[in-house]
């Protein structure tokens, strides 16, 4: 499950952009005299904004801490919400509203305390297993990512 997660932070970290940001990012990658590979991410988590927190001071583990607020405008953020932006799309099936439990309501984002905690040097799993429901990575801008059963 660490390796989805990890894969799904990375894939979050180039799909969410600034509008300013023209720089590309890079990773290096050094290959040790023991002949393993590491990545140093270093340069990627620098491009990361709108968290709390990143914390890279383990050797094994970094902490992104963030409260999973969008820095752009959106439907679903709520009428009257200075953030919200009507639907200007062309899906004619489109809404904001959501089904919980049979329970059809208008949601508005709120601020929410979340950390993730990923190995430092992730390794490929012996096991796929499926995600569970409950967030499942962390996007470039601090957004968090749900499987498609949440």
């Amino acid at each position: 499950m660490k390796k989805i997660i990890f894969s799904l932070l990375l894939l979050g970290c180039f799909a969410c952009t600034k509008d300013d940001d023209s720089t590309t990012t890079t990773t290096t990658t050094t290959t040790s005299t023991d002949g393993t590979t590491t990545n140093n991410f270093s340069r990627l988590y620098a491009k990361m904004y709108n968290l709390t927190a990143i914390d890279t001071s383990s050797s094994s583990k970094v902490i992104f801490k963030t409260t999973d607020v969008p820095d752009h405008k959106t439907p679903f953020f709520g009428v009257g919400n200075a953030k919200y932006e009507a639907y200007n799309g062309d899906n004619p099936n489109f809404s904001s509203k959501i089904n919980l439990n049979g329970t059809i309501s208008e949601p508005t984002l709120l601020s929410q305390s979340l950390t993730f905690t990923l190995d430092r040097k992730p390794v490929v799993s012996s096991t796929h297993a499926s995600t569970t429901g409950g967030p499942i990575g962390i996007g470039r801008n601090g957004v968090v990512y749900y499987n498609q059963y949440n």
